[in-house]
């Protein structure tokens, strides 16, 4: 292999602080501008950036520095171990040098008191798995009490109550801002004093200051950041047409300039775009929902055995080379191969297919799939992220991080698109006022309009959001797309050939019809159903769930014979049944 690629490594950074897609493609670019980092890839729906570098040249501290300078915040992934017997802080630093010593972690905490250490870590470089074997060596045990693909989604969950919050907020104060506005404009309080006026005025005033610089802050500090770093978001779009509004109206309260007052329209704005974000924060929280799908199909622990004892650990401690034992009806832990016993395996997970595949020695066994009908000793051939299922859920973790051909045009669009806004915005102000010479109040409100109808947010996000629904979905539905990519190619598709088990179909069979000259439904199927008791077909199967459905009477066979290819014989209540 060339020196090059030996000394190529990967790293996934969580994101903070990004608000729309102007700002993944902010940070995208000022990374890829690092030296040493040959790809780059941000997304503002996963809310993090995949790089690919030359550990050599530059690291996480260098992504974090870059990161911070343009305003955002940046962590790697975290987990949260439980960590039994500490009996000093001897033991805590003793667990802290260790670790400290690992590649793919960056910090670590250990608390002796709460008996509990906290390990920032890059994921492609080091699972849990392998700190916690660590921590074994040492004596230790160590159990995950939060996760880190459970960290990510406390932090989404937090981010979706604050922007309920602060919508919900907007929203209480907006409706008496509007409604008490749209009277003022349709001169209802005509007929009310001067003083009286003024006071409304005040009151909407009054009313609108809370729905600026709470719920609005976080674009004006988007805005800040942007112009800080020269450049314009959709946070600068909404910050200055919020800013028009709210300034022109307290110009008009306050001072003797003549016009009319617009707090509505700073307040609708800021709701209006808030309700955005809530519905993205709750779109953006459920992300990882595929992803812990696939993940909740694993085996959590496995019976081994151990010094000539069979032992039950869990699977994170499962090594290669271990003889696990596999029951019926189990989850087969790991992958590996048969040594001892055969059996029947549902891998329907894997394939589709609900028919069992038989196994016997030397076959190979996936994890996830279900042991149906034998007890089997296997020999584990692959653990951790060398398994198969772990190896579906990388493949959908990288295809919801890709980004496909059009989104690129679409994000080099989005970046010249704000000033472009502006440009226009400011013409049309001009044109309103020195052509169409109309009042200054009427030509502000076309060029609020201008800019908020404008937001780009959509050009950014839609690309992203449909290759990460489509992607989980797919993986839900037992369908792998490699990214955004083979989406897009899709379109040019004329002819697709479906494997119609579990594709097309349930994937499950299912008594649906009962034809019969001579005997009753009900007695034709108790005694199909009571012949098919020596069964493992999936056929047989689902003629017994049927008629246990209806709450048949079966009785055990006599004489069973499986023809294999054929069907099966056997006696039932005297009588010879042959089904095939």
């Amino acid at each position: 292999m060339p020196e090059a690629e030996k000394s190529e490594k990967k790293m996934r950074v969580q994101l903070r602080g990004m608000t729309c897609a102007s700002c993944a493609l902010k940070i995208e670019n000022q990374l890829n501008k690092l030296p040493g980092v040959k790809q780059a890839t941000v997304n503002f729906n996963l809310e993090n950036a995949f790089i690919e570098y030359n550990p050599n040249m530059t690291g996480f501290e260098k992504f974090n520095a870059a990161i911070e300078d343009i305003g955002y915040k940046s962590n790697l992934a975290r987990i949260e171990l439980q960590i039994d017997s500490l009996k000093s802080e001897e033991d805590a630093r003793a667990i802290q040098n260790i670790l400290a010593g690992q590649a793919g972690i960056h910090e670590i905490y250990v608390n002796f008191t709460a008996q509990v250490a906290n390990v920032e870590f890059n994921p492609e470089e080091i699972e849990p798995k392998r700190i916690k074997q660590h921590i074994k060596r040492l004596g230790f045990e160590a159990t995950e009490r939060v996760s880190a693909i459970d960290t990510e989604q406390m932090e989404r969950e937090k981010e979706v109550r604050r922007q309920k919050i602060k919508y919900f907020f907007a929203l209480i104060l907006t409706i008496p801002i509007a409604t008490v506005n749209i009277l003022l404009h349709f001169n209802v309080f005509s007929s009310f004093s001067a003083n009286a006026i003024f006071f409304i005025k005040v009151l909407l005033f009054a009313l609108t200051i809370p729905v600026i610089f709470y719920s609005g802050t976080q674009f004006f500090i988007g805005a800040y950041r942007a112009l800080r770093n020269k450049t314009a978001n959709m946070d600068v779009l909404v910050a200055m047409s919020v800013a028009v509004s709210f300034i022109y109206s307290s110009l008009t309260t306050f001072t003797p300039l003549p016009g009319a007052v617009f707090y509505e329209a700073a307040a609708m704005i800021l709701t209006f775009i808030l309700l955005g974000k809530y519905l993205e924060a709750i779109a953006k929280g459920r992300t990882s929902e595929a992803i812990k799908k696939l993940m909740g199909l694993q085996a959590t622990d496995a019976l081994v055995i151990r010094d000539e004892k069979e032992v039950r650990i869990p699977i994170d401690e499962v090594q290669v080379g271990d003889i696990v034992i596999s029951k019926p009806s189990e989850k087969i832990p790991v992958d590996g191969i048969i040594i001892e016993g055969k059996t029947n395996l549902d891998e329907s997970m894997l394939t589709g297919e609900s028919r069992l595949v038989k196994k016997t020695i030397g076959d190979p066994v996936i994890g996830a799939t279900i042991n149906k009908t034998g007890l089997i000793k296997f020999e584990t051939s692959k653990v951790g992220k060398d398994t198969v299922l772990s190896q579906i859920i990388k493949l959908v973790q990288d295809a919801q991080s890709q980004k496909a051909p059009i989104q690129r045009l679409a994000d080099r669009v989005a970046g010249i698109f704000v000033p472009i806004v502006l440009l226009i915005a400011l013409l049309t102000l001009n044109l309103w006022l020195f052509v169409g010479q109309i009042a200054f109040e009427d030509a502000l409100l076309a060029m609020t309009s201008v800019i908020v109808i404008a937001c780009p947010c959509a050009m950014g996000l839609a690309i992203p959001t449909a290759i990460m629904v489509g992607t989980g979905r797919g993986a839900e539905s037992g369908l792998l797309i490699k990214g955004g990519e083979s989406l897009e190619a899709a379109n040019k598709l004329d002819a697709i050939v479906f494997d119609k088990t579990g594709t097309l179909t349930k994937g499950k069979p299912e008594v649906t019809d009962i034809i019969s000259e001579t005997l009753g439904d009900d007695e034709i199927l108790r005694l199909a159903a009571s012949a098919e008791k020596g069964s493992d077909h999936p056929l047989a199967d689902a003629i017994i769930t049927s008629a246990n459905k209806r709450g048949l009477p079966l009785t055990d066979p006599k004489d069973f014979e499986e023809l294999n290819g054929k069907g099966i014989v056997a006696e039932v209540d005297g009588r010879i049944i042959r089904i095939g």
